[in-house]
């Protein structure tokens, strides 16, 4: 991620959430030949869920994405340290976001020693 207006050092970026599913194949896909197509079986065993993190910057054209079993305040807190640490010289990220209560200045306080948590997101 790197478009950071050099001026005042500040940048903006959409941040995101949604649930998915962890799928394996029940049998092993055989391979294109030529004049075949690749096959793959439609049946699948379900293994579990998971919680896709995504932050994208649309004028850059960049995103960041994160995934993980649940979607706890930790687990938003660090996926925020990790917004943080792509945006290195950044006097300032806005992050636009939905209000789910996990989003909040408290996880980060609740995740990280105060020091880090200010630098992470409030200030």
């Amino acid at each position: 991620m790197s478009t950071i207006d050099s001026a005042m050092r500040r940048t903006s970026c959409v941040c995101t959430k949604r649930p998915g599913s962890r799928l394996a194949q029940t049998r092993d896909p055989i391979d294109a030949a030529s004049g075949r197509p690749a096959q793959e079986d439609y049946e699948y065993e379900h293994c579990g869920v998971c919680n896709v993190f995504m932050a994208s910057e649309p004028p850059a054209g960049a995103r960041l994405a994160k995934v993980t079993e649940s979607r706890p305040k930790v687990q938003w807190s660090r996926f925020v340290q990790d917004i943080a640490q792509a945006y290195p010289d950044a006097q300032r990220i806005t992050l636009v976001m939905d209000n789910l209560n996990t989003h909040t200045a408290a996880a980060l306080y609740e995740t990280f020693p105060p020091s880090q948590a200010k630098r992470c997101g409030t200030g």
